[in-house]
């Protein structure tokens, strides 16, 4: 079975990969350009086996609108388009898949899935149960880790298809000494974030208090207000602004967001990875930091609900109910070292057995046969 796997990026991840790399200045090949985005864990815990493996001729990666990845493609295969949309096209009529996937439905219109080859199973990921004006009803299935999504619903389908671990977490999961006591890396935003918000402002607080080595890596938009009458330099603007969002305290603590092995590394630099899940994922967890993190080797401290089958709460990780109860676990963890390092070794094992990208590829072909 051939499968065409594409994904997106986007402008934070795109600059660095364009600094480390020095995209501009150097010249890659397209293969060259497929390594460096698989070999950076982008979207690890999605990468389908096939993609993985150079001598496997049945999968194809890319990322769509990655410019200079997408153009270097056309270039080796004496094409002067330049429309990223279309040298995908290009590229799915060259490869001639069984299989299109992609984990960008929201990138797509309903007319641009359909034009694609009627033989070719057409299959979307979508974590989220909101349909954000996306017709779901040009693929085969909508494919979801979020238990209650699954099913025939509003003209579409929906499939259940867990994340994995992924080979090159294990490249970062060491011993040798976690200087970090506390790591989180996400997401502190508006709208659909008030639960984690909350709980970043708690750890902010705690760390202050007991004085533990605490990262946060925040991916947040900074909000100001100028209060200077508008027809000002915009330097006197810049100088008298004040910060509307995030709050002062966090943006004081704020490290920069994390991608790529950077994220990686610091997870295996790690003793604990904070995790909590947003609002709309009620009482499921199923967040890629899940995979990351106890592939990565940490111990995984996250917020209680109905985890992936096989990971359990005080076996593979631990897990707080409240406030109150983050602070215990949390004070805890950091004095029991035999303790937290068994339950992170333990957690590791687990996601490696029964979340291998084996056991997912297995999955894949499950559903790609009912088509």
């Amino acid at each position: 079975m051939k499968v065409f796997q594409t994904a997106h990026t986007f402008a934070p991840f795109t600059d660095y990969l364009e600094d480390k790399y020095q995209v501009s200045t150097r010249s890659y090949s397209f293969s060259e350009f497929q390594n460096i985005v698989l070999e950076e864990g982008f979207n690890a815990v999605h990468h389908l086996s096939p993609v993985l493996d150079e001598t496997d001729t049945n999968g194809f990666y890319t990322l769509w609108n990655y410019a200079p990845m997408q153009l270097q493609w056309a270039k080796e295969n004496g094409w002067k388009e330049t429309d990223l949309k279309a040298i995908q096209r290009a590229q799915i009529e060259a490869f001639q898949p069984d299989v299109f996937y992609t984990l960008s439905p929201i990138q797509y219109t309903a007319d641009e899935i359909k034009a694609l080859p009627k033989n070719t199973i057409k299959l979307s990921w979508f974590a989220s149960p909101e349909i954000n004006n996306i017709d779901f009803s040009v693929y085969h299935s909508r494919l979801t880790n979020l238990p209650s999504d699954v099913g025939m619903h509003q003209g579409f389908r929906s499939d259940f298809f867990q994340l994995s671990d992924a080979p090159v977490f294990s490249k970062y999961n060491s011993d040798a000494g976690r200087p970090i006591d506390v790591l989180f890396f996400g997401q502190y935003l508006k709208n659909h974030f008030d639960k984690r918000n909350g709980y970043i402002d708690e750890l902010i607080r705690l760390q202050e208090k007991h004085e533990f080595n605490m990262v946060l890596a925040l991916m947040t938009q900074y909000e100001y207000e100028y209060r200077l009458p508008f027809k000002l330099p915009m330097a006197l603007h810049e100088k008298f602004k004040v910060l509307k969002f995030p709050p002062k305290k966090v943006a004081a603590h704020a490290h920069k967001p994390l991608f790529g092995t950077d994220m990686l590394r610091y997870i295996g630099q790690s003793k604990i990875v904070f995790n909590c899940h947003v609002d709309i994922a009620n009482d499921y967890r199923v967040n890629m930091r899940i995979f990351e993190a106890l592939g990565c080797g940490a111990h995984m401290l996250s917020d209680a609900g109905q985890y992936p089958k096989g990971l359990e709460a005080g076996k593979h990780f631990t897990v707080y109910q409240d406030v109150k109860e983050l602070e215990a676990q949390l004070l805890k963890l950091l004095k029991n070292e035999e303790e937290r390092k068994a339950i992170a070794k333990a957690g590791t094992q687990a996601v490696r057995t029964l979340y291998s990208k084996e056991n997912q590829w297995q999955e894949f072909q499950k559903i790609v046969a009912q088509f």
